[in-house]
């Protein structure tokens, strides 16, 4: 909290104002918390943070970064608490995922219609995917679209592959 000391109308009066810091879209520090990651048909998605930038990027990543991303980290701010940029971090190689292996650190917009918001929201929306095919819509007017059943087949074989655990970190179980 702030005392701000105002003169108005020939009187003085103090204030005290709550100050809170900016909620950033794209947060600076995870604290020491493992990075969230969801794995579906070898599409590894995953949440940009500062930590994540410079991990791609190296150390002049606010130089380095694709401008769409640096732009998110600088200026944006969460209209929701829980909000986050998801992008697709890489491709695992695949018969399913053929075609789509260049896609890298690109947003993700919406999956079959529906917005992203966060990697919770994206994670529910496939999962739950009834229809024949699985839409993941991205920035640059860029989809990945993939056929539902052989999204849900192949991903475990996918993981075997790469001796990958789980399909997706602890925080999303």
């Amino acid at each position: 909290a702030a005392t701000v000391t105002v003169f108005r109308d020939g009187k003085i009066i103090n204030f005290t104002i709550k100050l809170t810091p900016h909620d950033r879209l794209v947060p600076v520090h995870i604290e020491g918390v493992p990075p969230s990651y969801y794995i579906c048909a070898g599409i590894v998605f995953t949440v940009v943070s500062v930590p994540y930038l410079r991990s791609e990027y190296g150390k002049d990543y606010d130089y380095d970064a694709p401008l769409r991303l640096l732009t998110k980290m600088m200026h944006e701010q969460k209209e929701e608490p829980d909000d986050q940029v998801v992008v697709v971090s890489q491709v695992l190689s695949s018969d399913i995922n053929t075609g789509y292996e260049d896609i890298v650190n690109v947003i993700v917009t919406g999956v079959n219609g529906k917005p992203v918001r966060n990697l919770k929201s994206l994670v529910k929306t496939v999962e739950q995917c009834k229809e024949e095919y699985l839409k993941i819509e991205l920035n640059e007017s860029l989809s990945i679209v993939l056929n539902t059943k052989e999204v849900k087949k192949s991903t475990k074989d996918i993981l075997d592959t790469h001796c990958i655990s789980s399909p997706r970190s602890v925080d999303l179980r």
